[in-house]
């Protein structure tokens, strides 16, 4: 048959009691209040057949004035009129309550020591920033982060959506482990000194001005390995989508892309009646093959003209002919 696994208490110095003499030597009375408030003082005596104690204190009646001082000599531990003056059952129960609450998402012990500055809604998030509490912990579906109040960590627990303050970089506003609106990414890349990220988040999630701002980042190499094929992908998404000047924009790229395209590669093509060939810059011949006839002229980076038709070589190496 098992044996019963004995779980210590912790006290406030961090130690793990698991007699009444370590008990009595780390002693501290409201980490013991809290254990009697959830039912595991009792248990934990219990457990180790400190059945006196436990019986007494089964039967204590924790509206009576005198309920801290009558605990304190069950445990043999000295009272303090101060420390018991500063402690409220009541409080410590909402907070045991509240510390529940938050293992259905964490059990990371620091978060858990830090309940008192954990935010469950944002009217619990008003009341921190009141407080002035510098690091909260977020535990809820949304929230809104203010500008006002500066310097302040926010680190989500359950990856949180937020809505941040405009210039939060600059107000010194920390954000770990959260998540954002996608209507936020343009705000976050206008704030981040490395907005590449937050560009393609909002680019790939449809905003047209992100689509633009991409694109210029893969055209000028801005945060990203310089990339004239995407950024010409970009800039065509957010023509498609009304941005007049990102058409105008993919049209010159395109047509730096094919000057450079014929300066390096391609010098010249020839025609005959079987088939084209392409001279590059380095003396090798591409494109050579029998001629198929189609109407699609667009990328052509080099023609000739031959007795009955005419011959376009593709940046791809792609023979095309009209007749």
């Amino acid at each position: 048959m098992s044996r019963k696994v004995k779980f210590p208490l912790k006290m406030a110095n961090e130690a793990q009691v698991r007699t009444l003499e370590e008990l009595r030597e780390n002693f501290d009375l409201a980490s013991v209040l809290g254990y009697y408030d959830n039912g595991r003082l009792i248990e934990w005596l219990a457990d180790r057949y400190y059945e006196e104690e436990a019986g007494k204190i089964n039967v204590l009646d924790k509206s009576s004035s005198d309920f801290k001082k009558s605990l304190c000599e069950i445990l043999g531990v000295p009272y303090s009129e101060d420390e018991a003056g500063s402690l409220d059952l009541a409080d410590i129960s909402a907070k045991n309550e509240r510390r529940e609450r938050l293992k259905q998402f964490t059990a990371d012990d620091k978060i858990l020591a830090a309940v008192d500055s954990v935010a469950f809604s944002q009217e619990e998030l008003a009341d921190l920033l009141d407080d002035d509490v510098k690091i909260i912990y977020l535990c809820g579906e949304r929230f809104k982060i203010p500008g006002s109040k500066e310097g302040v960590t926010y680190i989500g627990v359950n990856n949180p959506i937020i809505t941040p303050p405009e210039g939060f970089v600059e107000k010194s506003i920390v954000l770990k482990n959260v998540e954002f609106d996608p209507n936020d990414f343009i705000k976050l890349a206008k704030a981040a000194p490395d907005p590449v990220q937050w560009w393609r988040r909002a680019a790939e999630a449809g905003f047209a001005e992100a689509q633009f701002n991409l694109g210029k980042c893969y055209e000028n190499g801005e945060g990203i390995e310089k990339n004239h094929e995407e950024a010409v992908k970009w800039y065509r998404k957010a023509a498609d989508q009304g941005i007049v000047k990102a058409r105008t924009q993919a049209h010159l790229l395109y047509l730096t892309m094919r000057r450079e395209y014929i300066a390096k590669y391609q010098m010249c093509i020839s025609s005959s009646k079987r088939g084209s060939v392409g001279l590059k810059s380095d003396g090798t011949v591409i494109a050579v093959g029998i001629i198929n006839k189609t109407q699609d002229w667009r990328d052509i980076v080099a023609i000739s003209a031959g007795n009955d038709h005419t011959v376009g070589l593709k940046s791809d190496g792609t023979v095309v002919v009209r007749d």
